[in-house]
C-alpha cells in the first residue's frame, strides 16, 4: 500500500521548515544517553501547517554510528513518516529491490516504489559525500530539506 506518492514526498521536502534559534543546541549539544546511543528530537512546524521532528543518533561507542532523521507526521495512518535518514559509514546497507550493497556515508530517501514493494519507505539510499560527520550530517539535511535556519529568516524580516 502506497502511503504518499513521490510528489507528495517531494512537497514535504520542499515546504518551509523554520528552524528555532536554539535548534543546534538541542540536536547538538544537548544529546541525551539513553542506553547505547545519544539521543535528541526537535518539532518543528512547516509553513503548510504540516509537524516535522528532526531525530538525531549517535553510538556512544562509534562516532561513525548515527543517524540523522527527518520525519512528518502521518494523515493517512497514525504515527509519523520517514521522509530522510542520513546515515553514518559505520555498516552496510542493501538497497533491496536493486540488490546494491553500499558501505558508505548515504542518505535514505523516502519512495512511492519501495511502499508499493511493502518495504520501509526509506528503504532505498544513496551514496553521498556532503558530511562526514553528524553536525556535517545535519547541515546536509538542512540545506537539502527546505530548512530556513534563524540567521535567514532574520534577514527576510528585515
Amino acid at each position: 500500500m502506497v502511503v504518499y506518492t513521490d510528489a507528495e514526498i517531494e512537497e514535504f521536502i520542499n515546504e518551509r521548515k523554520i528552524l528555532p534559534d536554539n535548534y543546534y543546541d538541542v540536536l547538538i549539544n544537548q544529546l541525551k544517553i539513553r542506553g547505547a546511543h545519544k539521543r535528541s528530537e526537535l518539532t518543528i512546524a512547516g509553513v503548510n501547517q504540516n509537524t516535522y521532528y528532526i531525530d538525531v543518533r549517535q553510538s556512544t561507542h562509534n562516532v561513525r554510528n548515527f543517524s540523522v532523521i527527518l520525519r512528518v507526521e502521518n494523515r493517512i495512518t497514525t504515527g509519523s513518516f520517514i521522509l530522510r535518514r542520513y546515515n553514518g559509514d559505520n555498516h552496510w546497507h542493501t538497497n533491496a529491490l536493486e540488490g546494491e550493497d553500499i558501505h558508505d556515508f548515504h542518505i535514505h530517501l523516502a519512495t512511492e516504489r519501495y511502499q508499493a514493494a511493502s518495504r520501509k519507505p526509506e528503504g532505498y539510499a544513496v551514496v553521498t559525500n556532503s558530511y562526514s560527520d553528524i553536525v556535517t550530517a545535519l547541515e546536509s539535511m538542512i540545506t537539502d530539506c527546505g530548512f530556513i535556519r534563524p540567521s535567514d529568516n532574520r534577514e527576510r524580516l528585515i
